[in-house]
């Protein structure tokens, strides 16, 4: 998403044992099985394609554009499994649990989160929930699963039966610089990283020494044993494939990239100067200041784009007031203006645009300047003329602007017919 830092100042900102003969085949009649935790010995990973549970879902797009960075243009979820046989019942209390952690791995040395693929401009991340996996150093891992070995049967039927844990991961195609307009299809990586692969590994450890889902997992070669004992191995690491992730059952997905953004919103985004105002500017509750232009612009689009625009409020919209009031940035903190917000309208229009209010909520679509219905010439560009202005919006307490920093951004993102 897109920014655009407002840097002004205003003025001065979670069993029974049963006894006696009579009793006992009743109590063993009625009795609940037992659950017991075991230890496993051998562990291994499926690749994707040989996955016992779960598979592999289709690419869905997500309906945003190649045009903004960090956009997630399309989701799939994997399922990333093992198998491990039954050992032995766990008596020590220590309650074994299966775990699965994954990072990326043979990438270069800055590699991160997000890995290039073979069209410029988008890159792969790997999440299980909100947790991100990153390339990691060493041995680190994210872990990605984590649950008890347990089973009700009994421990002599048990032994050497084997049994499949594992989780689903979700694979996001995002915007990571400037994507050529045209159609693309993802199939592998940038060839500068054709060693990266992504590494899982699959162990078991006791409850109590096992990380949560999302936290830092460390897998030294010789873990797998539970203590005590230390002749109980479930241990193994394995590679997968990058183009496998892309394009397992059904190909990579299809990109069509229709427009690039202005190239002043790329990076830490357009800080627009509000100048200084005065607090006598402000006379009366509702008040707006001067109008204080500028523009948004994509380029370089497809013929027949039909660019819309819609905004996000950083620091979230002022409460309590009607009119899409943006928030200042550390309100209510001392040094910030009082009872001041910024509004954004039309060029020329005095109606406050509808912004959304929270992270990732965008508030009303609205069209670029003067497209026509047939959408924008081949290599053409389009642009929303839009003005910024400071409104007094009076809060309970004291009444009436107070002088201070008046900062505040306001977050955007394009979407296309």
């Amino acid at each position: 998403m897109k920014s655009v830092s407002m840097l002004p100042r205003l003025g001065r900102h979670g069993r029974q044992l049963g006894l006696g003969a009579v009793l006992i085949a009743a109590s063993i009649g009625a009795a609940q099985a037992q659950t017991r935790d075991y230890y496993l010995r051998s562990c291994s990973l499926f690749q994707f394609s040989s996955s016992p549970v779960g598979g592999a879902t289709p690419w869905v797009k997500t309906g945003l554009d190649t045009s903004t960075v960090d956009n997630v243009i399309a989701t799939r979820t994997l399922s990333l499994s093992s198998e491990g046989a039954f050992v032995r019942q766990d008596d020590t209390g220590a309650k074994p649990v299966m775990l699965i952690g994954g990072r990326w791995a043979g990438g270069p040395p800055y590699a991160g989160s997000l890995i290039p693929t073979n069209v410029k401009g988008l890159g792969i991340r790997v999440k299980k929930g909100t947790a991100v996996v990153k390339a990691e150093r060493m041995d680190d891992f994210l872990t990605l699963y984590t649950a008890r070995i347990m089973s009700t049967r009994p421990p002599l039927e048990i032994v050497g039966r084997k049994e499949q844990f594992g989780t689903s991961i979700e694979i996001e195609l995002v915007v990571i610089g400037d994507v050529a307009p045209g159609k693309h299809t993802v199939t592998g990586l940038d060839p500068g990283w054709s060693s990266t692969v992504f590494e899982a590994v699959t162990l078991q450890r006791p409850e109590a020494s096992a990380p949560g889902v999302g936290s830092h997992l460390v897998a030294p070669l010789d873990d797998g044993p539970v203590p005590p004992g230390g002749t109980v191995q479930c241990y193994q690491r394995l590679e997968f494939d990058v183009s496998d992730m892309l394009t397992l059952d059904g190909g990579g997905p299809v990109v069509e990239a229709t427009c690039t953004v202005d190239a002043k919103f790329t990076g830490t985004g357009f800080t627009l100067p509000m100048s200084t105002h005065h607090v006598r500017e402000f006379p009366s509750d509702g008040d707006v200041g001067r109008a204080v232009p500028f523009s948004v612009s994509v380029n370089r689009c497809v013929a027949g784009a039909k660019p819309r625009i819609a905004f996000n409020a950083q620091y979230g919209l002022v409460p309590g007031t009607p009119g899409n009031v943006l928030q200042l940035k550390d309100a209510g903190q001392s040094g910030t203006a009082k009872n001041l917000g910024i509004i954004l309208t039309r060029a020329g229009q005095s109606s406050a645009l509808s912004i959304g209010d929270g992270p990732g909520t965008v508030g009303t679509e609205y069209g670029f300047d003067n497209i026509p219905g047939s959408g924008v010439a081949a290599n053409a560009m389009a642009e929303i003329a839009l003005e910024a202005r400071y409104k007094r919006v009076d809060q309970s307490g004291a009444r009436g602007v107070e002088a201070g920093a008046a900062n505040s951004q306001v977050n955007f993102k394009i979407f296309y017919d």
